[in-house]
Formats: structure tokens, C-alpha cells, sequence
């Protein structure tokens, strides 16, 4: 991914994951709980924070990596992980963006 698409791609400030808002921090490393992840959920207050120290690409599929665990918290960290790296890649090589597809 280019520099100039970079600075283009939009970061949600909150996201509607199965009928529930959630906010969307970027944070130091020292908020995120485990100081190896990249990111971390707290359904209780409704929030995904990523560490701000990542690339952006890297803080993309860290949200997606997120977002699974919201959409089915009993899957493994491992299978997340696996599922969010292959969709990332498949988003960002073929430049899909439903929303703006959607509203034509």
C-alpha cells in the first residue's frame, strides 16, 4: 500500500457490531492489558482499543482481529488471528469498501 493511500483510509471512531456501538480508541501500548497484543476489547464498556504504535495496516486488521472476537467470542485466538490476517489481505488487494458500493 502506497504512502498517499494511507492517509486516505478512514479509521472509524465507533462501530455498530450486532446491534451494539462500539468506540473505537487508539491508545498507548500501556492501556492495552496484554503488552503483546495489539489490541484489546472490553464488551463491558463497549470499547476496542489499538495499540497507537502500529503501522496503519497493522491497526486495520488488529480492528478486524477485534471485531471477531466481538462477532463470536468463543472462537480461538489463534483461528481469529488466522481469519483476520486473510480478510485484511482480501479487503485491501481488491479495494473493497461496501459502504460507498452500497449507496449507489
Amino acid at each position: 500500500m502506497k504512502k498517499e493511500e494511507l492517509k486516505q483510509m478512514k479509521f472509524p471512531k465507533q462501530l455498530k457490531i450486532g446491534g451494539h456501538i462500539y468506540k473505537v480508541k487508539i491508545e498507548k501500548e500501556s492501556n492495552v492489558a496484554v503488552s503483546s497484543a495489539c489490541g484489546k476489547t472490553e464488551r463491558e464498556k463497549g470499547e476496542i482499543y489499538i495499540k497507537s504504535d502500529l503501522m496503519e495496516t497493522e491497526q486495520m486488521a488488529t480492528l478486524l482481529h477485534e471485531i471477531l472476537h466481538v462477532i463470536n467470542g468463543e472462537l480461538s485466538d489463534s483461528l481469529v488471528e488466522a481469519l483476520s490476517q486473510q480478510l485484511f489481505q482480501v479487503l485491501k488487494d481488491n479495494d473493497l469498501q461496501f459502504r460507498a458500493r452500497l449507496k449507489q
